[in-house]
């Protein structure tokens, strides 16, 4: 084991390596040793290893060293008064700028100010009083203490005014004295203050190209650093162009060959196309090789003792030499190629460039060890392993790396490994609050005048006034304290600025403010905050209502919106979403199920003429859904397939990420740059940047994480890139209006409905009828309510029927039905006879009969209950409304749908193989076709010829024979290009079942993850709807659900080994049906006695049979009942009546009518019942029980 440096060996080292500082080096490490003992009484259970504790290394001590050698030190020992003052600065921004505690920072900074003698004033203050002054020269530019020279002189303006407050111009300077000493620099702070923008600022104020990274918990090793790819005949040319031009420039004179460059660029554009249809560039390789030629000569002429200068060039062509005959050798054109493509940080690393790693805390620990070499200083190397590199890749001197991350208080975030942060200089960027920084800010947004200036006081008061009641009584629409920062101020304003002109000052302030200040907050909290808007920025004046229409562009489409109804509070939530897209800022909508949250979007997007894109998050969502993924082409290469979000981000698509809290939080961390201000989306495994067309919107649904099952909380900042906005329940006084509108039913139905929802819901808070998951009525319930009167019928009698099938049947308790009974009865002035609701079976239309032609040929007969429930099912089955089947285990749930679901499977495929068959006739008696699937390609050639000679009417064929003669050619053509590539897609059953009409049943759909099955959302929505984002291709492809097809779930009830219930937002779009196990002896022998009398005898039964059979199935009946009196947490059900009878009808002949009876219970009961000593006991009990002389 290695121990760590004692005061003597500090002492050695700082005299060798720094032998200016020898007078001063005692000094030097008391004040070192004495910063360590601060952090160590202000944290509790301090430990060296732990990266959050305030320990600083003895690294940090060596650059405090280096950066004050260089200020003149005398030979004296003696220090002036602005000596100790620069190390002093120095000092604080080593040791005391990384504590996130201001109180202990200022113990720090007064700490090192009595240690080297000065004032104590001067630790008085955070950030001293005098800012630094940024100033531009011809050479470099400089910051305060520090001047960095020019990269490139900067062209462009900055995109966005830099405020020059006093905490971000110090944190500027500390940045720009890290660059100066090639230090790594890890900037930590809270969601919106800046810290990637001061980073972004001074790249730019540089003109030094800066790339942004943004970790998650799925970045990897070859995100950065690069990796092996499938490589098309396009890629290889055009890196192998660039490499040509970067070499050519390189080594030749530019002015001198300026037309010849020219030239190439425009051959290759013009040619670029072509290169993406045929993928053929070998006169651009013969080219290459020509030139290749040509330089060869001209390179002969330099000596072999040439300088290395000279030499280098002479190298990179040999390389290219060689990599330019390799590709003429493989023919990239025909074969697959896999070629190591460097990472942007490597490209970064050897070109001078600077890297941003953002939200590096998210990233896997082993990841960030792979670059840990490049952190050591300037002398930092880095060798690729990956690629089979032996030799290392130096830094290049312009080349810095920065990281920026939120502190390890939130969800999802975590500390760096302390191995890799104490090779940081770490600085903790602060929320400003001061007036003055706040009234600076605040002034870049507005003109100059005393009128002005009294707004910008109006502001800042408001700001303060905002954080202090997020902090005391405000809650958002999940109860949790809402999120304002600098962003949300910054964004308020830049909204106000922009949108002024079109809708003047007043409404403008208070659109812009209440966006960021108030549309995310339930209703009180809403309330109090609009009042604060009110009085603090309007001065009690509320400004006029603007239609919708003026916040939106014109339409491109036919402006359809099907039957969306507008109420007061939709329209509340439309004028906030058109504000936001206003300003193209990312729009998160959270509130309960069925509250209209996708809906408001689709009707946004419809009216506006915007491509309306969804995706399904779930668990398990992972970044290649949203970005895209390697898939193989109609030729079997392996090409890459862009991803929904990325062809979003690109052609200008509105999409909405539905459900979003289901999804990992790391993965949607790495989207975070795509929410800022830069709008833009890195694509590792192209190694691109895309900016993000204008057009483009992100939407985001959840519900809230706290009243939902499986939803995760998100992180403070994650959350505040987004425009939050609440979408509350739907108000009662709203829904009979959408209800009448939407559904078009009479306005007094309406009400009564909407009345019986209420009375319902005071059941619920006092005897809790509807809580929880016993059932939860929402405004989807009133819906399919209102649907079924148009089907079924809309007088008060038809309204209360099936009010009680969908509201009472789901229950599983009488008495909750009963009080959902009384409250119809009251409202529809009916009187229900429960008995008669299922004697009449609906006919009306046999094709969609679920009971047509069921006789009980898998187990189960038309007893009371089957009958209940085929009807309740048939009547969902009319509207295709999702149903779903709660019971115990063994009561028919499952098998009494199993020949439905069989009977349409061999009903669907049977014609069009009959059409297939008769065509193939009249093919083969034309032409000799072979079957062999390596003689495709001569068939396909077969084919043509025929088709052509059949148009020439050499082949006597009709126009229906053609057509179905040159579809099976496409077809062929279509099976050959599968046949030749290495993955296909294959559909799944439900996309199966959704394109050929199927009943699709759903097994215990309970035991599989919530959050998996939210992806059948957009299924189960009335659109019946799917995204196949996981298939990839040009297009993202979406399957609607044939006209037939039909979904069916089922599950046992909750709470019995490991069986659970579905979250209420999956639960309510179902409609549930509870199905109630078979207690009542009478079915129950009917079951039996009419099961053995069918096949056990064909035809009719002699009396005696008869009698001999009832004595049988009473013995199994007294039974059932004798057993499940004894509760002996095994029950017996039909299931296990159906195979005890099986069991009796296969062996009775063989064993005698005794033996088969006692060997039927042992199979079905008695050898599974107990496993412990007293066994035999239990067994010997039941079986003498048993009539066996009957």
């Amino acid at each position: 084991m290695v121990p760590p440096l004692d005061n003597k060996d500090l002492q050695e080292i700082l005299k060798v390596r720094y032998p200016d500082l020898e007078l001063y080096v005692n000094q030097l490490i008391e004040t070192f040793e004495r910063v360590n003992n601060i952090s160590m009484l202000q944290f509790v259970g301090f430990h060296p290893g732990n990266s959050s504790s305030g320990y600083c290394p003895c690294r940090d001590l060596l650059k405090w060293c280096k950066r004050i050698a260089d200020l003149g030190f005398s030979r004296d020992g003696s220090l002036s008064e602005n000596q100790c003052f620069w190390v002093y600065k120095e000092a604080v921004d080593i040791f005391a700028s990384s504590s996130s505690s201001i109180k202990n920072r200022l113990s720090v900074m007064k700490e090192i100010a009595e240690l080297w003698k000065l004032p104590v004033s001067a630790a008085e203050t955070l950030y001293p009083l005098a800012k630094p002054i940024i100033k531009d020269s011809i050479t470099c530019l400089r910051i305060g203490r520090v001047s960095l020279e020019y990269t490139e002189k900067p062209l462009q303006q900055h995109k966005r005014p830099f405020v020059e407050i006093r905490s971000s111009l110090h944190v500027l300077e500390q940045i720009a004295c890290s660059v100066k000493y090639n230090e790594p620099v890890l900037l930590v702070g809270e969601t919106g203050t800046g810290k990637t923008t001061i980073v972004q600022n001074l790249a730019l104020r540089l003109g030094q190209k800066l790339t942004v990274f943004n970790l998650s918990q799925q970045s990897d090793v070859a995100d950065l650093l690069g990796g092996f790819k499938p490589m098309d005949a396009q890629s290889v040319y055009l890196s192998l162009y660039k490499e040509f031009k970067e070499l050519f420039t390189k080594t030749f004179p530019v002015k001198n060959n300026g037309g010849f460059i020219t030239y190439l660029h425009e051959y290759i554009e013009i040619h670029r196309k072509k290169f993406l249809i045929d993928k053929n560039g070998e006169h651009l390789l013969k080219g290459l090789e020509g030139l290749q030629i040509a330089v060869r000569k001209s390179l002969k002429l330099i000596q072999p003792g040439s300088s290395k200068k000279r030499k280098r060039p002479i190298q990179s062509w040999e390389r290219f030499d060689i990599k330019l005959h390799n590709v003429c050798q493989s023919n990239p054109s025909s074969t697959m190629m896999f070629s190591f493509v460097e990472g942007s940080f490597v490209t970064a690393l050897r070109k001078g460039e600077w890297i941003l790693l953002d939200e590096v805390n998210l990233a896997p620990p082993e990841t960030l060890q792979r670059i840990v070499g490049v952190l050591e200083g300037e002398h930092g190397v880095l060798c690729l392993a990956e690629r089979g590199d032996t030799d290392y890749i130096h830094r290049h001197p312009n080349f810095r790396i920065f990281a920026c991350m939120n502190p390890a208080t939130d969800a999802g975030k975590r500390d760096l490994p302390f191995s890799l942060r104490s090779r940081f200089t770490e600085y903790f960027v602060d929320d400003v609050l001061n007036d003055e920084d706040l009234s600076l800010f605040i002034s870049q947004f507005i003109s100059s005048g005393y009128m002005d200036q009294q707004l910008v006081n109006k502001i800042v008061s408001f700001y303060k006034e905002a954080k202090l009641e997020s902090e005391e009584r405000l809650q958002d629409g999940a109860n949790q304290k809402p999120q304002y920062s600098l962003r949300s101020l910054y964004r308020a304003l830049e909204y106000m600025q922009k949108a002024e002109r079109k809708f003047g000052l007043q409404k403008a302030l208070y659109d812009g403010f209440n966006m960021f200040f108030v549309s995310l907050l339930d209703g009180s909290s809403a309330e109090i905050m609009r009042k604060k808007i009110s009085s603090l920025l309007l001065g009690g004046h509320m400004p006029p209502h603007v239609h919708l229409s003026r916040y939106l562009e014109k339409s491109k489409s036919d402006g359809s919106s099907g039957n969306y109804v507008q109420t007061k509070s939709v329209q509340e939530h439309l004028g906030n979403l058109a504000r936001a897209v206003l300003m193209r800022y990312p729009i998160l909508l959270q509130g309960p199920t069925s509250s209209g949250k996708t809906s408001l979007v689709r009707y946004l997007a419809a009216i506006t003429g915007h491509d309306f894109v969804r995706i399904n998050n779930h668990e398990h969502t992972d970044l290649q859904e949203y970005l895209g993924s390697y898939i193989t082409d109609t030729t079997g290469k392996l090409v890459f397939n862009e991803g929904v979000l990325v062809k979003a981000v690109r052609n200008g698509h509105w999409i909405v990420l539905d459900e979003l809290n289901l999804a990992p939080s790391d993965v949607l961390e790495a989207l975070n740059r795509l929410l800022d201000d830069n709008r833009e989306l890195f694509v590792p495994e192209l190694q691109e940047r895309i900016q993000a067309h204008p057009n483009f919107m992100l939407f985001a649904t959840q519900n809230p994480p706290t009243l939902y099952g499986g939803r995760k909380m998100l992180s403070r900042a994650f959350r505040n890139r987004f425009v939050e906005i609440h979408v509350g329940e739907i108000p009662d006084n709203e829904l009979s209006k959408i209800l009448e509108d939407r559904c078009k039913i009479y306005v007094g139905h309406a009400e009564k409905m909407v009345e019986v929802m209420k009375d319902l819901r005071l059941h619920r808070q006092s005897s809790r009828v509807f809580a929880g998951k016993h059932g939860f009525i929402t405004p989807r319930d009133l819906f399919r309510w209102a649907d079924r009167t148009q089907r079924f019928g809309n007088s008060n009698e038809d309204l209360a029927k099936d009010g009680y099938y969908l509201l009472a049947e789901r229950l599983r308790d009488e008495d909750e039905k009963s009080v959902v009974q009384e409250i119809l009865e009251k409202y529809f002035r009916v009187k229900l006879n429960i008995k008669s609701l299922y004697e009449q079976i609906s006919c009306r239309d046999n094709s969609s009969n679920l009971l047509v032609g069921f006789g009980g040929s898998d187990g189960l007969e038309r007893y009371e209950l089957v009958v209940r429930l085929y009807f309740l099912v048939e009547r969902c089955y009319n509207l295709r409304e999702p149903v779903l089947l709660v019971g115990e285990t063994g009561g028919g749930k499952t098998t009494g749908f199993r020949p439905t679901r069989e009977r349409s499977a061999l009903i669907s495929g049977y014609k069009e193989i009959i059409e297939k068959l008769k065509l193939k006739t009249c093919t083969y008696s034309h032409m000799d076709l072979s079957s062999d699937i390596n003689a495709a390609s001569s068939t396909l050639d077969r084919l043509s010829v025929m088709i052509r000679k059949c148009k020439e009417g050499q082949v006597c064929l009709d126009r229906e024979e053609l057509k179905d003669l040159e579809q099976i050619k496409c077809d062929l053509n279509g099976l050959h290009q599968k046949w030749q590539s290495i993955f296909v897609w294959q559909d799944g059953p439900l996309v199966e079942a959704m394109r050929d009409g199927d009943l699709f049943l759903v097994d215990e759909i309970s035991l599989a993850d919530d959050s998996v099955l939210e992806r059948l959302n957009s299924v189960l929505e009335p659109e019946r709807m799917l995204s196949l984002a996981e298939k990839g291709g040009t297009d993202l492809e979406k399957v609607t659900a044939h006209s037939n097809f039909f979904v069916l779930a089922t599950m046992n009830p909750g709470g019995d080994y490991g069986k659970k219930e579905l979250s209420p937002a999956l639960r309510n779009r179902f409609t549930e049906i509870w199905v109630p196990p078979v207690n009542d002896l009478d079915e129950l022998q009917g079951i039996a006695l009419k099961r053995i009398s069918k096949f056990k005898v064909t035809g009719s039964l002699c009396p005696e049979c008869q009698e001999r059979l009832s004595l049988i199935v009473d013995a199994m009946i007294r039974f059932f009942e004798w057993f499940n009196n004894l509760h002996p947490g095994r029950m017996l059900t039909v299931r296990d009546l159906i195979s005890w009878v099986d069991f009796f009808i296969t062996m009775e002949t063989s064993l005698g009518p005794e033996h088969a009876l006692l060997h039927g219970i042992f199979l079905v009961l008695l050898d599974g019942l107990s496993l412990g000593p007293n066994k035999g006991n239990v067994q010997v009990e039941n079986i003498g029980f048993l009539p066996l002389g009957a």
